[in-house]
């Protein structure tokens, strides 16, 4: 895959993450013949819009913006099929700007991993808010450096730490997903009075 009109080290990560997948799903012996992707930012395309041709020659994906070409090439690897692309031409935008997800980890605690894996599979859907709900009656899931209390005594010890949430917004950003943290009050609290 080569990428022209833009350096972005999002960009450079998504292409990796394609290729990776592209060469699990094909696992084309050395020397078969390979796919020419090639990927170009266009200030003519909205936001998060994109084009994908496949033909003889390979692939030209061409988009609005960063999330656009990650959109594309999430659409490019879902494409792959008995070890081949069929021929495609897409033109494709989000019909809303906010596309999203709440995961509810205040209620009913969710691993990290789990939570992550929800993100891929809001990648491949083309999902682009995370609504992450961490505090209600039922707990409080994430580390407090100031008040310890509130997640030390709020979360039966479920919680996620600072350096976890940084890490998952990492996660989330490399995929062109916002993290929208969810603090109830002042109703459903009581995981602050624990604390």
């Amino acid at each position: 895959i080569t990428v022209s009109g833009s350096s972005d080290p999002l960009i450079i990560k998504a292409v990796k993450r394609a290729e990776k997948r592209i060469a699990s799903l094909t696992a084309l012996p050395a020397g078969a013949k390979k796919l020419a992707v090639q990927v170009q930012l266009k200030s003519d395309l909205k936001k998060e819009a994109y084009s994908l041709a496949v033909d003889a020659k390979g692939a030209k994906l061409s988009a609005g913006s960063v999330r656009g070409v990650m959109e594309g090439l999430e659409t490019l690897t879902q494409l792959v099929e008995n070890k081949s692309i069929p021929y495609v031409n897409i033109v494709d935008e989000p019909r809303f700007e906010w596309r999203g997800l709440m995961i509810d980890v205040a209620r009913h605690f969710i691993p990290l991993d789990v939570v992550k894996r929800n993100v891929d599979a809001m990648a491949a859907a083309k999902l682009n808010i995370l609504h992450l709900h961490l505090t209600d009656d039922e707990g409080f899931r994430i580390e407090s450096k100031k008040y310890p209390k509130l997640h030390e005594l709020g979360s039966d010890g479920q919680y996620f730490t600072q350096a976890q949430m940084k890490d998952l917004v990492s996660y989330c950003t490399d995929r062109g997903i916002d993290v929208y943290p969810e603090f109830d009050l002042p109703g459903h609290s009581q995981s602050f009075f624990a604390g």
